[in-house]
């Protein structure tokens, strides 16, 4: 079953997807207008047969949650109300940090790193998912 990955932002999203068999994820794109996320992930789901999003959930330093953890809640909640799939939130804690990181070692500048940086923070959170399930458990991450 193929699988949609998200790293949600107020202003860019990005968007990553598993292959057929569910073990390897892709970066796919970013999406850089809120207003057209919900029918970029209809149109993905539909075009892909995915019946899964998972949704990256900022996790405050201590644990605990914070203003945009509230607010990725709030928009994982409508994925699921609007486009009937199926959402697990994920612990995004450092996805974003460990992308820009693997992009500068790839020699991405500054620039490209910051817009790539979404959708390479989506493909980390779904492969972190996709190797949690994989082994048997959803061994650390959850949420």
């Amino acid at each position: 079953m193929r699988v949609i990955g998200l790293d949600l932002g107020k202003r860019r999203s990005g968007i990553a997807v598993s292959d057929e068999l569910g073990v390897l994820a892709h970066p796919h794109s970013t999406v850089d207008d809120p207003d057209h996320l919900l029918e970029a992930i209809r149109s993905l789901a539909q075009a892909m047969g995915a019946e899964l999003v998972v949704v990256g959930l900022p996790i405050g330093a201590g644990g605990g949650d914070t203003d945009q953890t509230q607010w990725v809640r709030e928009r994982a909640a409508e994925i699921e109300a609007r486009l009937g799939l199926r959402v697990v939130l994920w612990d995004e804690r450092v996805t974003t940090k460990e992308a820009e990181r693997r992009l500068s070692e790839v020699g991405r500048g500054f620039r490209t790193t910051r817009y790539l940086a979404e959708v390479a923070a989506a493909a980390i959170i779904l492969q972190s998912y996709l190797d949690a399930t994989r082994e048997g458990g959803r061994s650390g991450r959850p949420t």
